[in-house]
């Protein structure tokens, strides 16, 4: 026998083997450069956008977790997550034709494709064109892009994995009903606004406590740690997509929103929850809708149904200014000080006993009643402000003989006393600058602070009836 005649049939029997395995999906015909089982994507996608016609979906991973950015922006459960990793892991090439093999563009569904998938990973960019799906569980793709060039340009078949995640419905498990405020911690500034106003204030954190920005005035106790709730884990209860929530904002109270709350990280980065109206008919939901600003960018979620906590946010700085003149509380005053102005009565100073009673010290006081002056003084409310307008001083006035009264032709014109509280284990003191007329006093704490009060009425009543005879002796106000 010809030695040449096995040689040939070994050559023609390799032909038909590699035939008859591309055929069945498992090898590569001729030509083809990359070996079938090549997986089509990196190992660790970031990102992952899904073209159907004039629609797309994106979706991002952030450490670790994924969420949609477009149309709508929204975290995803854990399960969905698994699912874009699992179906992207899963799309490994059965087959890769050559150049000009295989069937053609139309034949494959391919022209136009039926959809488009493009996925960021460490590696690169990998674009991939997807047609029909075809019995037995695979579809054709026709690779655009990718990083592997023995794979950019060919025609390819997948499993039928990454077809069904692009068509697939999503039900209500698809997005993690968490709403993705920032952690308070990482907040520096916050913004709350409302319709008027009084309805809008802006709050600055300063180490570990929060202040008004325009007056320094606290923040009204419990506030912080209602909202440190509401970034650690507030909820949705539905998420609306589609329809009236997509088109028509309006009917959900959020083309005008009753309120939104700013919440600004050190970073600059804002994210902003818009309120709108209640669900109504035995309903207390309120709608929403949460904006994040990244770069010249804005992401906004699905229509939110958010339990009626939010509806803290909407009181403006009625509910989060903290309007009280004195900030301590009873149990932790120690001292009492009545100071009246030169030429009036003695001064008087209490102070807590062991067994906690206030005892004058100094001198008798049996016409005063030490825990109804307290109760008068911290009762009393008003309006804050850090720089109380020139009229009300005598030419001249310094800051700083304000903080240290002592010397009459520095005070406040009627200056009728000062009551000064001193409170807590470090001894911290606050006075209080009595004007003889008007609604008008000046908080002095230790750190020299100072900051004017406009009272409002009932507090200026309090004033007038409890602390103003005590510093003025017999002596009539004046007339207004």
């Amino acid at each position: 026998m010809n030695l040449r005649t096995p040689a040939l049939l070994l050559v023609t029997l390799a032909t038909f083997g590699v035939l008859w395995l591309a055929s069945r999906g498992g090898g590569s015909v001729p030509g083809a450069g990359a070996p079938a089982g090549q997986p089509l994507f990196g190992s660790s996608p970031l990102a992952v956008r899904v073209e159907r016609g004039a629609e797309a979906t994106v979706f991002r991973r952030e450490g670790g977790y994924w969420s949609q950015v477009s149309p709508v922006w929204f975290p995803l459960s854990e399960a969905a997550g698994r699912e874009i990793t699992r179906t992207l892991a899963g799309a490994v090439t059965q087959q890769i034709y050559a150049p000009g093999e295989g069937p053609t563009p139309r034949e494959a569904s391919l022209d136009p494709p039926r959809a488009v998938v493009e996925v960021v990973d460490d590696s690169g960019v990998t674009r991939v064109a997807l047609g029909e799906s075809m019995p037995g569980g695979r579809s054709f793709a026709q690779v655009e892009e990718s990083e592997d060039a023995r794979l950019r340009g060919r025609l390819i078949t997948l499993p039928d994995g990454l077809h069904t995640f692009v068509y697939a419905r999503r039900d209500a498990g698809w997005f993690d009903p968490r709403v993705p405020l920032p952690p308070l911690g990482a907040v520096v500034e916050m913004a709350l606004r409302g319709e008027g106003e009084r309805a809008s204030v802006t709050l600055l954190r300063d180490r570990d406590r929060w202040r008004l920005a325009d007056d320094g005035a606290p923040v009204r106790p419990g506030v912080i740690e209602t909202m440190r709730e509401l970034t650690d884990g507030l909820y949705a209860r539905e998420l609306l997509e589609g329809g009236a929530a997509t088109a028509r904002p309006a009917v959900f109270g959020l083309s005008q929103p009753a309120a939104a709350w700013d919440l600004i990280e050190e970073g600059g980065r804002r994210t902003t929850l818009l309120l709108g109206r209640t669900a109504g008919v035995g309903d207390d939901s309120v709608f929403a809708r949460l904006e994040r600003r990244e770069g010249s960018a804005t992401l906004r979620s699905p229509i939110l149904r958010l339990p009626p906590t939010v509806s803290a946010l909407a009181g403006g700085r009625a509910t989060i200014a903290d309007d009280r003149v004195f900030t301590a509380e009873a149990a932790e005053v120690t001292s009492l000080r009545l100071e009246p102005p030169a030429g009036g009565p003695s001064p008087v100073l209490f102070e807590r006993d062991a067994e906690g009673r206030f005892v004058a010290v100094g001198g008798a006081a049996a016409d005063t009643q030490p825990t109804a002056v307290l109760e008068a003084l911290l009762s009393l409310r008003g309006e804050r402000r850090l720089r109380p307008p020139e009229r009300l001083y005598h030419d001249g006035t310094s800051e700083a003989a304000i903080a240290s009264p002592g010397d009459a032709d520095d005070l406040p014109r009627g200056y009728a006393g000062a009551v000064t509280l001193a409170h807590g284990v470090s001894g911290r003191s606050a006075t209080l600058l009595v004007r003889r007329w008007g609604n008008w006093v000046i908080r002095v704490p230790d750190d020299a602070e100072r900051a004017e009060y406009v009272l409002d009425e009932a507090s200026e009543a309090v004033l007038e009836r409890v602390i103003a005879p005590l510093l003025r002796g017999a002596a009539e106000p004046p007339g207004r």
